[in-house]
């Protein structure tokens, strides 16, 4: 089967900034609590514009952010 596999890269990334709670809630990494957390402090703190303003929600691990990182557009 190895022949056969292809690596492709992540096309349809998450704009963190303009997302819903329930399209972000969606991605299998983020549960409902997760996303209203980022939510939430987009609304508190303004647009994020980095993977290094999520560790400022500090209940995420690194772990978790780096997990996640790869799918979210920060533009």
């Amino acid at each position: 089967i190895k022949p056969f596999l292809v690596s492709s890269p992540i096309t349809n990334k998450i704009d963190i900034n303009a997302v819903n709670l329930k399209d972000l809630a969606s991605h299998p990494y983020i549960d409902y609590k997760k996303a209203n957390l980022i939510i939430n402090y987009k609304s508190n703190h303004g647009p994020y514009n980095s993977a290094d303003d999520l560790k400022k929600i500090k209940v995420f691990s690194e772990d978790f952010i780096l997990k996640i990182s790869p799918y979210l557009d920060f533009k």
